[in-house]
């Protein structure tokens, strides 16, 4: 483990780097899901999931299918949902979600991503929690494959990294996902 000095809105790490696992952090909408969509379009053996926005809605987006599968509800809607603040999810797209986490890890690709933890998991324990609580701790190990490409706001950064125990992870800008 070697000590590095990292830098990220405006707070300051000093830890040591666990190089196998990333988060990405900036602020709520500023391109982060854009970015990595592409992002996984120049990279070989990336699996995970990213949640874009299409025509005004969210959607789930399986990166190893290239599958899109609707996430966020409608209003009028009465599917089981998990409600985040002024969005409705669907309950059914999370368990997919969480699925798609665990059969991908399973797999041991180069990149596994996961856009995002948010406060439903950080704050409520729910959402993908139960893939998270899985994938984490393998990418921990120092005798892993593969490398974990997290996405977590600015906002949530701090309690996301006591919560799941990611002092040692590197904490990357968008601007340098093409380093990656």
């Amino acid at each position: 483990m070697v000590a590095l000095y990292i830098h990220c809105s405006s707070l300051r790490y000093i830890q040591k780097v666990n190089k196998h696992i990333y988060i990405l952090s900036a602020p709520v909408r500023t391109g982060k899901t854009t970015a990595l969509l592409l992002w996984v379009q120049t990279r070989a053996n990336v699996q995970g999931i990213l949640t874009p926005d299409k025509d005004g809605k969210r959607v789930l987006y399986n990166i190893g299918r290239k599958e899109q599968i609707p996430f966020e509800l409608e209003p009028a809607d009465t599917s089981p949902a998990i409600t985040v603040g002024k969005f409705n999810f669907s309950e059914e797209a999370f368990l997919r979600a969480n699925d798609i986490l665990q059969q991908a890890a399973t797999h041991h690709p180069h990149w596994l991503l996961i856009d995002e933890i948010g406060k439903l998991e950080i704050e409520q324990g729910i959402g993908l929690t139960p893939a998270i609580r899985q994938i984490i701790p393998y990418y921990q190990r120092a005798n892993n494959k593969g490398k974990l490409l997290l996405v977590i706001r600015d906002t949530l950064l701090d309690k996301a990294l006591e919560r799941y125990n990611l002092a040692g992870a590197t904490i990357i800008a968008q601007t340098q996902l093409a380093e990656l």
